[in-house]
């Protein structure tokens, strides 16, 4: 066995090492949302910040910064999974060395502390019990973002956490121009749709639409025997392990549909990381090239298909079967109630149209709160103020407007841009998707997901993190990205083309 090999041997065993001490972490934060008692919360914190500060430790240890010296030495040569493997794993290193242990160990555990406060003050209905908390970890996070770096912005050192390379300065005329197009459009297709409002939601039973969303995961190709449902406060998708991918959805009585669509969007989550080849797992290549593509994902399960005229249309007899409220609903009926686009003041539950209005309106506060221009007790009034201005409606309580986030509870800051991008992802690679499967609405139209799903293995699961985003997207569809594929989505969809 020649040196090289031993060091690459003994790098990945160190790597799977870390891995597994990750999903130790990955299922304490699973049952933390879940299933674990209140008065848990204290021992959890402790416990997760323990485990953090552990795998952070081994993680910036000598033991990789070696292995990463001798794998990148003059005359070494790698094939292509295992480069991609070091220049990954390095360019995690490189960021995450200046970081202290203590910092990591202190942001888990108050963000474990922060959880509960957050659930407790969203069912409280009162921002101020949960000011202490994020107070702390906004202070932590900007303390990493100092370290790691930036230039004058620490918002650009946490986005580079979700969207390698991508700043606060690139995103900030991407919103103004999608801003610019999307808020005529949402009055257009208001004006539109007023003379054929949707239909009043029946209320639906809890374990009806449990039942429903079963069938909807068997459906889409969820791996029963590689996952579960549950339900939470925040849906989520997690992965334990290779073969353990949970994902979870909210429940609500009077509209079925926060959990249907939830349900869709967490399945293409687990789908992506269910489709990352076992030659890559135990590694930091088993996971998405970006949180956006990991996005695009979710919002192609959960609105590219599961808003589609063909797809509901299929779906209804199955809707009806688990919920009899609904027998007297006509496919026309359920199209319409999925794609009512109006003035909402929850994120998880917009529409396609004024959903990345959401997202700008969160982009702009973390970006304020990041640059000190914005104080954690002024979030309320502020949130508030840009909702109004943003979505033409203003939260009667903190828990319509700025509790009804669980991001920031996990000093997640930097994370939202990701799901506007990952929207302009999945309409992009949904347009390549048609080229190659013309008959992609005729397929939705008799259930057949398989055809979609195998695609998307092919040209972005497969990969896992081995290429960078815009070059996925680049070789996924043959362009860069761009917002031209889901403005005229939209278009098409809700202002008269027949591919809706």
């Amino acid at each position: 066995m020649t040196t090289i090999t031993a060091t690459l041997q003994q790098f990945k065993q160190h790597l799977a090492d870390l891995a597994r001490l990750s999903q130790a972490a990955a299922l304490l934060n699973w049952d933390l949302e879940t299933g674990m008692p209140r008065k848990g919360a204290a021992a959890r914190a402790e416990a997760l910040g323990l485990l953090s500060g552990e795998i952070f430790t081994r993680f910036v240890s000598p033991q990789t910064a070696e292995a990463l010296a001798a794998l990148t030495a003059p005359g070494v040569t790698l094939d292509a999974t295992d480069a991609a493997l070091v220049r990954v794993t390095r360019r995690d290193y490189d960021k995450s060395q200046a970081i202290p242990p203590a910092l990591v160990r202190e942001i888990a555990t108050v963000a474990g502390q922060a959880q509960p406060a957050w659930e407790q003050a969203r069912h409280d209905n009162t921002f101020a019990p949960f000011v202490p908390y994020l107070t702390r970890l906004l202070a932590l996070k900007c303390e990493v973002a100092d370290i790691v770096g930036h230039r004058g912005n620490r918002y650009d050192a946490l986005l580079d956490d979700y969207e390698p390379g991508l700043t606060a300065a690139a995103l900030i005329p991407l919103i103004a121009d999608l801003r610019r197009e999307l808020v005529p459009l949402v009055d257009a297709i208001i004006d539109r749709q007023q003379s054929q409002p949707a239909p009043a939601v029946p209320a639906v039973p809890v374990e009806a639409q449990r039942a429903l969303a079963l069938a909807l995961l068997d459906l889409l190709h969820f791996d029963s025997d590689a996952g579960r449902l549950d339900a939470s406060a925040h849906p989520f998708s997690i992965t334990i392990a290779p073969g353990d991918h949970r994902v979870t959805t909210r429940f609500d009585v009077a509209d079925f549909r926060s959990s249907f669509f939830s349900v869709l969007h967490e399945c293409g989550h687990a789908l992506y990381e269910l489709g990352i080849p076992a030659a890559l797992q135990l590694t930091p290549l088993a996971d998405g090239a970006s949180m956006a593509i990991h996005e695009s994902q979710s919002r192609f399960w959960e609105n590219v298909v599961g808003r589609s005229r063909p797809f509901l249309a299929f779906v209804l007899p199955l809707l009806q079967r688990h919920c009899p409220a609904l027998a007297a609903w006509s496919a026309d009926d359920l199209f319409r109630s999925a794609n009512s686009v109006r003035r909402s003041l929850i994120r998880t539950e917009a529409d396609e149209v004024t959903y990345n209005l959401h997202v700008m309106l969160r982009f702009e506060l973390e970006n304020e709160l990041l640059g000190g221009r914005l104080a954690v007790t002024d979030l309320p009034a502020a949130w508030n103020d840009r909702c109004r201005a943003l979505l033409g409606c203003t939260p009667a309580s903190d828990r319509e407007g700025v509790l009804q986030d669980v991001h920031w509870a996990h000093g997640s800051f930097g994370y939202f841009p990701s799901y506007m991008l990952g929207n302009l992802y999945a309409a992009q690679l949904t347009d390549a998707l048609r080229r190659d499967l013309p008959d992609f609405d005729t397929l939705l139209a008799r259930g057949d997901t398989q055809a979609p799903l195998a695609w998307l293995r092919d040209r972005v699961h497969r990969h896992g993190r081995m290429l960078e985003p815009h070059e996925l997207m680049l070789r996924a569809t043959g362009s860069a990205p761009d917002s031209r594929h889901f403005l005229a989505y939209l278009r098409s969809k809700f202002l008269g083309d027949a591919r809706s």
